[in-house]
């Protein structure tokens, strides 16, 4: 069928906070953690996903995660958010999750977020009401192209 549009073969997983999720160990409640630069420039794909997995932690109140886009701005050295040392503003946000309350390990999987055909950073807030475990964490994103040749 002509025009039919279904997924591609996904990019392989990258670890996006450094080997085995390094800057988000001991994230404090609140804090927020700066990936490296992610270029879609080549590939041009719209769509990423996140596989986050957090050690044993025991979440409170409403507690969330939270993930925003910093795309490269014009001048090609400054990104439009979490550079400054501020996190960005709740409105912002690109994916979210809700986690559970109680003791146990977090496995969340971000779907679909689309992504600009540039380059761009991603943010991790931590907001589940405590700082996430001192190793054990992980956060990878592989990137899936459409193949339009159905």
């Amino acid at each position: 069928m002509a025009g039919l549009s279904k997924w591609g073969t996904p990019e392989a997983w990258v670890d996006l906070f450094g080997a085995s999720g390094a800057s988000l160990n001991s994230l404090a409640n609140n804090g927020f953690a700066l990936s490296s630069e992610i270029d879609n420039t080549t590939l041009l794909v719209q769509y990423m996903r996140v596989s986050l997995r957090l050690a044993s932690i025991n979440p409170t109140g409403t507690p969330l995660i939270r993930l925003y886009l910093c795309e490269l701005l014009d001048d090609g050295v400054t990104y439009n958010r979490g550079v400054s040392g501020t996190a960005p503003t709740v409105s912002d946000a690109a994916a979210e999750k809700q986690v559970h309350t109680g003791a146990g390990t977090v496995d969340h999987m971000f779907r679909n977020i689309w992504i600009p055909p540039n380059k761009f950073k991603i943010v991790l807030v931590n907001n589940m009401g405590v700082a996430i475990a001192a190793s054990g964490n992980n956060c990878k994103y592989s990137l899936f192209p459409e193949n339009n040749n159905g």
